[in-house]
């Protein structure tokens, strides 16, 4: 009786199995409508790499050696103050922003000032991490530099790969290989 009751509970197993991998597979594409153009998403969560949390990335992917790790950390970690303060300021330009944009009173003078703001505060950014790559260019051997450029192109290809205004995103990543292909044709 036991032997039976093993073979039951196999076959509902497998059959569930079954069930659920049916289940799980894609169902026809629905119809695609027009979509107005995406804007890019923005650009500053790229530049992460510069926290020091992510410094094992760094001497993982640029093959540091203990002197450059250490020339590496230390240029990272000077940087850490200037760089959280321009965070703090983009931090509270982008909530006062959105708490205005989102509150009752729409003044849409004092709307449009804060995104000023949040755009202010976004090249701020922008050009601290700017003149970080370039530091760490400077810190680094030939070789390590070109893994560094490597390690940038990388990270940044959300951004490099992306495709043309007003049509979907793809659904897959090969279907983003393709569309990068036959774009860069």
């Amino acid at each position: 009786m036991s032997t039976k009751l093993l073979v039951i509970l196999i076959a509902f197993v497998a059959f569930l199995s079954l069930a659920g991998a049916a289940y799980s597979l894609p169902g026809p594409n629905p119809p695609q409508e027009p979509q107005i153009a995406r804007p890019a998403p923005c650009i500053l969560s790229a530049f992460r790499i510069f926290d020091p949390a992510f410094m094992p990335i760094f001497e993982r992917e640029l093959k540091l050696d203990e002197a450059a790790k250490a020339k590496v950390k230390q240029y990272l970690d000077s940087k850490q103050e200037e760089c959280r303060s321009l965070v703090e300021a983009n931090l509270k330009a982008t909530k006062d922003f959105a708490a205005a944009l989102a509150g009752e009173a729409n003044n849409t003078e004092t709307i449009i000032s804060l995104s000023r703001e949040v755009l202010k505060s976004e090249q701020a950014l922008l050009e601290h991490y700017i003149k970080m790559i370039a530091g760490m260019k400077e810190l680094l051997n030939p070789e390590q530099s070109q893994l560094f450029t490597k390690m940038l192109e990388k990270r940044l290809r959300i951004w490099t790969d992306m495709g043309v205004p007003n049509q979907p995103p793809a659904k897959t990543s090969s279907n983003m290989d393709a569309s990068t292909n036959n774009l860069a044709n």
